[in-house]
């Protein structure tokens, strides 16, 4: 059987949370940030600190462009579509 897949925008705090969170669900995870500063923080810092070793199946990639801050025209998502996620997850403060 398959794993389901989620596709997680943002490689902060609530980003590795929900990756560690999806990862213990059993899903093949995949996260994206505009920054790879940002996800090489998650990699070798946040995640390593609060949950030991990276998971090498969770698949990282700066895919957001540069000039856009929101995912309201789903740019991101077309550019990511090779993980056929059914399930985007995204944290969003207001």
């Amino acid at each position: 059987m398959d794993k389901k897949k989620v596709l997680i925008f943002g490689a902060g705090s609530i980003g590795n949370h929900m990756t560690y969170a999806s990862i213990n669900l059993g899903y093949k995870v995949f996260i994206t940030d505009k920054s790879q500063t940002a996800l090489n923080r998650m990699k070798k810092l946040i995640y390593k600190k609060r949950y030991g070793n990276w998971n090498k199946e969770i698949t990282e990639k700066v895919v957001w462009p540069k000039i856009s801050s929101t995912i309201t025209r789903l740019k991101p998502f077309i550019k990511f579509n090779e993980t056929e996620c059914k399930m985007i997850m995204k944290d969003v403060f207001v």
